[in-house]
């Protein structure tokens, strides 16, 4: 939801949209369907409607204050350069709305090396414009036998 502040009661439209097109079935519900905002207060008004959806925040918020985003929000979702092994840390030991641990997919990441360093910092997912590229470069490190990158790497990759 982008801006949501500009549209008063968008999330019920959402919401009534999502159903008129399928997407409230158990199998999107499960696997498929994430809704994203920048704007916490909107999440919130989602989950009150829908605590079902899975729900993703965009931004980092300070670890201090994340266990109140974990009421819900499911992921934590940072722009890339903002992400550290602490960081993604304090976020997994919290769990969300729905029981289960906290998950970090950075945005927006079209890089190679960028998405092999965000890998080795735990991230659960990558957002991209280049999704082929990353899939790639996350082939190929998996292929790579000698493991997690040093502290001093990732520093260069990131």
């Amino acid at each position: 939801m982008k801006a949501p502040e500009l549209y008063p009661g968008i999330e019920r439209q959402i919401v009534a949209e999502l159903r008129r097109t399928g997407w409230l079935d158990r199998g999107h519900l499960r696997n498929r369907l994430v809704v994203q905002s920048f704007n916490a207060a909107s999440l919130k008004t989602l989950h009150a409607l829908r605590p079902d959806i899975k729900k993703g925040f965009l931004g980092a918020p300070k670890p201090a204050e994340l266990r109140s985003y974990a009421a819900f929000a499911d992921q934590i979702n940072p722009d890339y350069e903002k992400v550290t092994v602490d960081w993604v840390r304090a976020v997994h030991a919290l769990k969300g709305p729905h029981g289960r641990r906290l998950e970090v997919s950075a945005w927006t990441v079209d890089d190679a090396d960028d998405a092999v360093g965000l890998a080795h910092l735990g991230v659960d997912g990558i957002i991209s414009n280049n999704a082929h590229v990353v899939a790639e470069a996350l082939a190929e490190d998996a292929d790579d036998p000698s493991g997690l990158l040093d502290d001093e790497t990732l520093d260069s990759v990131l």
